[in-house]
């Protein structure tokens, strides 16, 4: 796992890769101006007896609090201004102590401010619908503005949440073409093999606890012994 190159003007960018990268420490006015910053910080936490370290458990469990009211940890690094391996780290990482800037930064976020995400559920289940009847993901990503790597991992359910306006976009497409028969049957093969069902399956396509009424490879055969 790589952390992405920080932005210049951030204390990050100044320091550099602590091992072997493929990116260099800058130097730029900004950069500078962020480490000088981020070193009299430190000379004044020393001088007021403030700690380098604090616990990481504390820490940890503030981050898992994020992440259940919607948070991603892409989001938390983001906004904490903290590399993404930092927060994996905080998360996993056997060390005892967290830098005291870095667990200020994440403790300074509020789970209430969690970005407007909503569980991907329904979405996941609304693009195997719609590749259940024959469009494609590269069909749907034009429709919906997605891209298609985003429309495979949510038709996977590697992701557990979505924005709210990407799934309003995915919901608006849905309804106009679910019960329509796409043009697709490379698609359509690739969803029976994979158990997805049509739109017609669901009593309710966002309540977790509905099931499939069937699967495509049972319609398939119930079409064809009738």
């Amino acid at each position: 796992m790589t952390d992405r190159i920080p932005a210049h003007g951030t204390p990050g960018r100044y320091q550099g890769p602590r091992r072997h990268n493929r990116w260099q420490a800058c130097r730029c006015d900004d950069c500078r101006a962020a480490g000088r910053r981020t070193a009299k910080a430190q000379g004044l936490r020393r001088l007021r007896g403030v700690p380098s370290y604090v616990g990481r458990e504390t820490v940890a469990a503030h981050v898992r609090t994020l992440l259940d009211a919607g948070w991603t940890r892409v989001q938390i690094a983001d906004t904490a201004q903290v590399g993404r391996k930092t927060v994996w780290n905080v998360l996993n990482s056997s060390l005892a102590t967290v830098q005291t800037g870095t667990a200020q930064a994440l403790l300074a976020l509020e789970p209430a401010d969690a970005p407007d995400f909503k569980p991907a559920l329904g979405a996941t289940r609304r693009v195997r619908a719609l590749s259940a009847m024959g469009w494609t993901l590269a069909w749907t990503a034009r429709q919906t503005g997605l891209s298609e790597t985003a429309l495979r991992d949510i038709s996977s359910g590697r992701n557990k949440t979505i924005r709210r306006e990407h799934f309003e976009t995915l919901d608006r497409v849905y309804r106009r073409f679910a019960v329509r028969l796409g043009p697709s049957e490379a698609a359509m093969k690739t969803a029976r093999a994979k158990q997805w069902v049509t739109a017609a399956a669901w009593n309710d396509i966002d309540d977790p606890k509905d099931k499939p009424h069937s699967v495509l490879g049972q319609c398939h055969r119930q079409r064809k012994a009738a």
